[in-house]
């Protein structure tokens, strides 16, 4: 009697009931599984993880998992490509009183010698990064010069190490600054390719 009673008079009460509940149990549900301190981990230790993190979150919440999911994906891969589109180059210098090279904003005390620039890339260079490569190493010879009262540098040494890949722009980029040092008296030298590296510096002509 009370249950018909009830669907007869009081159903303009509870006609929005069950959108009510439903809508708590899924905010319940997702509560469940933010991770805060895994949010909080990410923003002391890696700024940009944290933001894709949160665009993960967000548009996940408000578009949709598929969406959300699609776009924190896209942002990722947005910043894989800028990261290696612009790689961690350094200046080297010679410990002292060692055969030991390193960089030199890590190593103060590291040893630079005049008339030579020597620097490192850390990163396969191919065609989104040749330009910023070149840059840098104008950029480290400038430097050199008017550190030493204008005097140009006689030697460009580049460690390639930790470069495990180039591609024919980035032979094209090596053979351009050859001869653009050789036509300033600036020796351009290349130290440590792995034999991949040195297999395409030879067929190249390069060495």
């Amino acid at each position: 009697t009370i249950v018909g009673i009830v669907l007869l008079f009081l159903t303009p009460v509870f006609e929005l009931m069950p959108l009510s509940v439903l809508a708590a149990i899924v905010i319940s549900g997702v509560l469940g599984l933010l991770d805060f301190d895994e949010a909080a981990y990410l923003w002391k230790v890696h700024k940009f993880d944290f933001g894709v993190w949160m665009i993960a979150f967000l548009g996940t919440m408000f578009l949709g998992v598929e969406i959300g999911l699609a776009i924190a994906v896209g942002v990722s891969l947005l910043l894989v490509t800028y990261e290696s589109a612009y790689p961690h180059t350094a200046v080297l210098g010679r410990l002292p009183g060692t055969s030991v090279y390193r960089n030199v904003k890590q190593y103060p005390e590291a040893e630079c010698y005049d008339g030579i620039v020597m620097a490192r890339i850390d990163a396969p260079i191919y065609f989104a990064n040749t330009q910023h490569v070149r840059e840098k190493m104008q950029k480290y010879v400038d430097k050199a010069e008017g550190t030493h009262k204008h005097a140009r540098p006689q030697f460009l040494v580049i460690e390639l190490s930790p470069v495990s890949h180039v591609d024919t722009s980035a032979l094209h980029m090596l053979h351009d600054m050859f001869h653009h040092y050789q036509s300033q008296g600036i020796q351009l030298c290349f130290t440590n390719p792995n034999l991949t590296v040195m297999d395409k510096f030879r067929s190249s002509g390069l060495v």
